[in-house]
């Protein structure tokens, strides 16, 4: 099931994991003007300084080796592969009303290009 991107105005969508599917997550949700935080497991001093200036510079919330406190703002949450649904945080973002969305395939039906 897809979700309808011409929806994604001013939602705020959490994208978990910042490989390479995250990223072109994030790069897409920014365009379609989501309001984009990112979550990943690594600290920010593991994070490719290139990468951290560009969330920067795009006002991006991040929590690097943290969860988000407060999981009911976020509409969407988009899961990287390899991240697991069962974490906790995810389950109670889920909880409050959150759309899940295990697999960036799930809004573009490929690895990173938007149909």
């Amino acid at each position: 099931m897809r979700t309808n991107l011409d929806n994604m105005k001013n939602k705020n969508v959490l994208v978990i994991g910042l490989g390479k599917s995250g990223i072109a997550a994030l790069q897409a949700m920014l365009k379609l003007g989501a309001v984009v935080s990112v979550q990943d497991s690594k600290p920010a001093e593991e994070i490719d300084p290139q990468l951290l200036a560009f969330l920067e510079g795009r006002s991006v919330t991040c929590y690097f080796g943290k969860n988000p406190e407060d999981m009911s703002v976020f509409d969407i949450l988009i899961l990287s592969p390899g991240v697991s649904p069962d974490l906790d945080f995810i389950q109670e973002a889920q909880k409050k009303g959150a759309k899940l969305l295990e697999s960036w395939r799930s809004l573009t039906g490929s690895a990173g290009a938007i149909l």
